[in-house]
């Protein structure tokens, strides 16, 4: 997967959580630079792929953050920790259930399936190699795979009301067992219509956008 391509998807993928939610990332300016992208293993240093996006997507007023920290493949497991730690348990969970939804979109779309429920969100942490045969970074640390009490999150694969194959992610929040207080994903709608649009086409149609954008100039 050339670095293009990887952008596109990164832009597809976190542009549309942003979009569909009513939310915006801060400017790269205000977050400081290349720390302004969620997953690992993207370069951000492609214009053109971001003029592409900019002219097709509707501008959204930032409402609030879907994930308070940058790049968590440039941050210590320290520095996410504290970053965490600073919020009430629930809040911390919902966090790294949205992470982890998206995350596991980007490795759908790398990999062209979901980890197994034998893998489980540990693969996340060391990637194997992609089908191209280039090494990924881990998507995740061990702290985003985990809710705010210290508990695995939970993951089962499903099959979505569009009839796509997919995901649940959960926490079984501070009892640590089934009961009413399980968390669950807070934008899981905006999960499924992503999978929908790359299913759809909408990552080969954004990487020949791309791919003509560069060739002019």
């Amino acid at each position: 997967m050339n670095l293009q391509r990887s952008f596109a998807i990164s832009l597809l993928l976190f542009g549309s959580m942003f979009i569909l939610t009513g939310c915006a990332p801060k400017p790269a300016s205000e977050e400081g630079g290349d720390d302004a992208m969620i997953v690992s293993g993207v370069d951000d240093s492609e214009p053109a792929a971001v003029e592409t996006m900019e002219a097709s997507t509707p501008k959204s007023q930032p409402e609030k953050e879907i994930l308070p920290f940058p790049h968590p493949g440039k941050m210590s497991e320290a520095d996410i920790e504290k970053i965490l730690s600073e919020k009430p348990p629930k809040e911390a969970t919902m966090i790294n259930l949205r992470f982890v939804s998206i995350a596991l979109l980007l490795f759908q779309v790398i990999y062209d399936r979901y980890p197994t429920e034998e893998e489980g969100l540990a693969i996340l942490l060391s990637p194997p190699m992609t089908p191209d045969g280039e090494k990924r970074d881990p998507i995740a640390r061990p702290i985003l795979i985990e809710d705010g009490w210290g508990n695995p999150i939970q993951y089962r694969h499903a099959t979505w009301d569009n009839d796509l194959p997919g995901f649940e992610v959960w926490s079984w929040g501070p009892d640590g067992d089934e009961s009413e207080d399980d968390i669950r994903p807070d934008f899981m709608d905006e999960i499924v219509k992503t999978a929908a649009m790359i299913e759809a086409g909408a990552l080969d149609q954004l990487d020949s956008a791309t791919s003509e954008s560069s060739s002019d100039q």
